[in-house]
């Protein structure tokens, strides 16, 4: 008993002369389409190496070593020559000794494996760790393995990060805290590629942790970036004070014009922290973001091609689309930054977007590739600072490339009691694509005007109005909320018939001609209806 003791502690003891304890990690990042890079960090500089393979970990990945500027050192090894699809299995090792668990991860997926793909989409990690923490392993990880066939890692290609990952980039240590070490569930098997906030500071710790695509322009080169993943061209831009440059904005255009010439990209998505609108908190409005939009819009309304951006800073969800462009706008805050709740700062109901809710949650966004490409984009909800939630399916919508546009309207002027309104006649989509919005124009002359941007609005005039209805428009501003207490959102088109409109009293002349419109929800417009309407007819109503 006593020789069979001495042994097991002699096991004990070489097991702890071997261990090391990780600082931070290990994560995944600098993913290509045949390689991927494993990243981690030690108090003290070890003799480690990585270990991996495709079921024994027979393969042998020697790290680079950098020292951080706190002290500590960051290792990068790379695996090489890796098979698209497969799954991998990797370990750090010391002395022979395995010093984490055994981590399976996915190759990235080339055109022949597989006709689809998923990321994650998420911004403002940076106040509260704990709320990261949930939405990371009660939200992401359950909701990739109960909805998929197989494990998280298999169901998920990649995540992206729209800025603010830690509040004070300054501090070393948020990082790890903050942005790390609640996440690390998902980092040892999927490799982000974030954008840089303005809570992410000077740069020099985001950029030490992170070796992202350097594909930039000028000396900045680092801080924005693009890549390609199977029918997608993505865009990292920085839209934070320093680099609001010219030189930016022409690689936008550079990167465009390559994604309009790519013929296997159907779709461009660009990401950055700073929207051009938002609803929750018009502070966070940035002008040069609309700069990159109208590149973005004007690059894809010549080559005939979609997509969205993704923005975060204001620390709610909110979700529109261009009026003219298949085009959608996403905030996908907060996944841990202080909510921005309605009624807590000034706020604006934009006619481009339909909805906004003050709570914390993360997109899952699904491209399709093949005959038919499209994309679907699932906002989730974990709830706010008083109710919590967990995966509550929030907002979903979609885009198809091959998408039949609904029929026009059918315009007639109709005489009530009270007054005179337009009617477009029933909304018919030929594949069942439900109604997503209403654009009326009235003028005294042929051809309206078209307002530009993509941003519609009501002009009060004699010669011209133009107007926009979706087919809900979820904004709760003028809640008042004693004592913080819980609200319910609310829907502003509820209970208003989508295919009316009421006369404009004061438009009054000889004779209006009328056009009229309908959007389904695939984002397609269906032709102008026109329609004239006389002084004999409007005499009836006015």
């Amino acid at each position: 008993m006593i020789k069979f003791t001495l042994v097991v502690l002699s096991l004990f003891c070489s097991f702890l002369a071997y261990s090391t304890e990780l600082f931070m990690g290990p994560y995944l990042e600098s993913q290509t389409e045949d390689s991927m890079s494993v990243k981690w960090e030690t108090k003290e500089r070890k003799e480690m190496v990585l270990k991996w393979g495709d079921g024994n970990l027979d393969l042998v990945a020697k790290p680079d070593i950098r020292k951080s500027p706190i002290g500590t050192f960051v290792y990068m090894a790379v695996m090489k020559k890796l098979a698209s699809n497969k799954i991998y299995q990797y370990a750090i090792y010391e002395n022979e000794q395995a010093v984490t668990d055994t981590v399976s991860f996915r190759a990235r997926v080339s055109f022949k494996d597989k006709d689809v793909f998923r990321f994650l989409a998420i911004s403002d990690t940076q106040e509260h760790p704990e709320v990261h923490k949930r939405l990371i392993e009660e939200g992401v990880i359950p909701h990739l393995e109960e909805n998929f066939v197989g494990a998280f890692y298999e169901n998920l290609d990649f995540a992206i990060v729209a800025g603010d990952l830690v509040n004070n980039g300054k501090d070393y240590h948020q990082f790890k805290e903050v942005y790390f070490d609640p996440a690390k569930k998902l980092q040892a098997s999927i490799p982000y590629f974030p954008a840089a906030g303005n809570h992410d500071r000077d740069y020099k710790n985001f950029l030490f942790y992170f070796d992202l695509p350097d594909n930039g322009f000028g000396k900045e080169r680092k801080h924005w970036y693009t890549y390609k993943y199977l029918n997608a061209r993505f865009l990292s831009i920085n839209t934070d004070k320093g680099f609001l440059k010219i030189g930016q904005l022409a690689w936008v255009d550079r990167v465009m014009r390559l994604a309009c010439r790519e013929k296997d990209v159907d779709f461009v998505f660009a990401y950055y922290h700073h929207p051009w609108h938002s609803e929750m908190w018009l502070d966070g409005n940035t002008p040069y973001t609309k700069l990159v939009m109208n590149k973005m819009q004007r690059h894809l309304r010549k080559c005939g091609k979609a997509g969205a951006a993704f923005n975060g800073h204001t620390h709610a969800y909110s979700r529109g689309q261009n009026a003219d462009q298949p085009i959608y706008y996403v905030n996908i805050a907060s996944a841990g930054g202080n909510l921005d709740y309605w009624g807590e700062d000034e706020q604006k109901d934009y006619a481009d977007f339909q909805k906004s809710y003050d709570e914390y949650g993360y997109s899952i966004i699904e491209v399709r590739t093949g005959p038919n490409p499209s994309f679907k984009i699932q906002r989730f909800s974990m709830g706010d600072d008083y109710v919590q939630k967990t995966n509550e399916l929030q907002d979903e919508f979609y885009y198809r490339k091959y998408n039949i546009a609904p029929n026009k309207p059918i315009i007639n002027l109709v005489k009530d009691e009270k007054s005179c309104y337009l009617d477009s006649g029933e909304f018919i989509d030929l594949d069942g694509d439900k109604y997503q919005s209403v654009q009326w124009q009235i003028s005294t002359f042929d051809y309206p005007i078209v307002a530009s941007g993509g941003v519609l609005f009501s002009q009060p005039s004699s010669t011209f109005f133009e107007t926009l209805f979706n087919h809900e428009n979820i904004y709760n501003g003028d809640t008042s909320r004693p004592g913080w207490s819980v609200h319910e959102d609310r829907d502003t088109m509820a209970g208003k018939i989508y295919n009316r409109l009421t006369w404009p009293k004061w438009l009054a002349a000889d004779e209006y001609t009328v056009r009229a419109r309908y959007r389904d929800r695939g984002l397609v417009w269906s032709e102008w209806a026109e329609q004239n309407v006389s002084k004999k007819q409007l005499k009836a109503c006015l």
